[in-house]
């Protein structure tokens, strides 16, 4: 039961921590999107200049 103590006395610090790793995860994954956004438009972008040179 120690542990279960513990956990509760620092359930503030707990939770801050719980949420910042939800936080910085949610911006690495974001960031990952724009950069596979990014490409897809890139790759559009190329494919319509080619259609309009023929």
């Amino acid at each position: 039961m120690p542990i279960i103590q513990i956990l509760w006395k620092f359930k503030t610090w707990i939770a801050i921590a719980v949420f910042f790793i939800l936080w910085v995860s949610q911006l690495a994954y974001t960031n990952h999107l724009s950069g596979t956004l990014k490409a897809a438009d890139a790759k559009c972008k190329a494919t319509i200049q080619a259609m309009e040179q023929k």
